[in-house]
C-alpha cells in the first residue's frame, strides 16, 4: 500500500504545483489543456514533465504525459505482439512514457480525423485511442494523420 499513498502524494504535489488561478478552469475542468510541470517537483516520474489532459472532472483526472520518449519499435515487433498482421512497410514506432499507472497499457493521443465507437474526443482537434484500434486503422491506412503512442498513464 505504500506505493499507493507514495503515488497518491505525488499526484497531490503535481497538482498543487499544476495549480491554475482562480477562476481558470472551466466546466471542462482541465482536458485538452496542457500542464507544464513547475522547477520545483522533485518526484522523477513527474520532474520535467509535460501532461496532456485527457478527462478531467469530479472523479478524478486521466492524463498523458507528452514529452519522455522511451524508445522506438519496428513495427513489426509491435503488430506481433499484439497479434496483428503488420502492414507491409512503415517506419519505427515512437513510444512515449504516459506516465507511471499501468505502464504495459497503451494509448494514443491522435488527430481527430480518425475515431471510432471507442475514441474519446477531448478537443476539437485531439482524441484518445487504445493502441490496438489505432495500429489496426494504420495497418489497412487509415489511422490518423498524427498520433502520440504511449506506455502508461497519469491519474
Amino acid at each position: 500500500m505504500r506505493t499507493g499513498r507514495t503515488l497518491a502524494g505525488a499526484a497531490l504535489a503535481l497538482w498543487a504545483a499544476f495549480a491554475l488561478p482562480a477562476g481558470a478552469q472551466d466546466e471542462a475542468g482541465l482536458a485538452g489543456r496542457f500542464l507544464v510541470a513547475e522547477p520545483s517537483i522533485a518526484d522523477p516520474r513527474f520532474a520535467e514533465t509535460v501532461i496532456y489532459i485527457v478527462s478531467h472532472d469530479d472523479q478524478g483526472a486521466f492524463g498523458l504525459i507528452v514529452n519522455r520518449p522511451l524508445g522506438r519499435a519496428e513495427p513489426e515487433a509491435v503488430y506481433d505482439r499484439l497479434g496483428l498482421d503488420a502492414p507491409d512497410a512503415g517506419d519505427p514506432i515512437e513510444f512515449h512514457f504516459g506516465g507511471p499507472v499501468e505502464g504495459d497499457v497503451g494509448f494514443v493521443l491522435h488527430s481527430r480525423e480518425f475515431m471510432t465507437d471507442q475514441t474519446l474526443a477531448v478537443d476539437d482537434g485531439l482524441a484518445v485511442s487504445g493502441i490496438r484500434r489505432v495500429l489496426e486503422a494504420i495497418a489497412t491506412g487509415e489511422g490518423p494523420d498524427r498520433a502520440i503512442f504511449a506506455l502508461g498513464y497519469s491519474g
